[in-house]
């Protein structure tokens, strides 16, 4: 397949010995219709089940997350939104404008580690660490 220029609209796919290019494809309509699936991901250190959203989508529940913490984690959010949108950073929808490689965004994560789970909660995973995956939800 053919690499077409990449906009916020209409992201790169991300190629390479390491990535499934079905995945990357998947992921792609998925930040460009605002959509989301249920996927599970194997990768090290166990197998993901969540919901694939958008970036924009994940960093909103993200920054959620943070104000629902104990202590002065509300603040911490606010001001760490605060700075990322200062610096140019944040956009105005919450997207995180980071250039540092491929993610998924997966949302309601619980990472099944074989001993224990972890979540549900926001992950970001590198496309390039998922060794199978699947769309739907793992049987259980």
């Amino acid at each position: 397949m053919e690499n077409f220029p990449s906009s916020p609209d209409y992201p790169d796919r991300v190629g390479g010995p390491d990535v499934d290019e079905t995945l990357s494809l998947l992921n792609g309509v998925i930040n460009i219709i605002d959509a989301s699936c249920s996927i599970v991901l194997s990768m090290p250190g166990g197998v993901l089940t969540g919901r694939l959203v958008k970036k924009s989508t994940w960093y909103q529940e993200w920054f959620e997350a943070f104000k629902k913490g104990e202590g002065r984690a509300g603040e911490f959010s606010g001001a760490f939104q605060g700075l990322l949108s200062e610096m140019g950073r944040l956009r105005a929808d919450n997207e995180f404008i980071d250039h540092s490689g491929a993610y998924l965004h997966v949302v309601g994560g619980v990472l099944n580690t074989g001993s224990k789970e972890i979540g549900p909660m926001p992950w970001r995973v590198r496309q390039d660490h998922v060794a199978a995956w699947s769309i739907g939800t793992a049987p259980g």
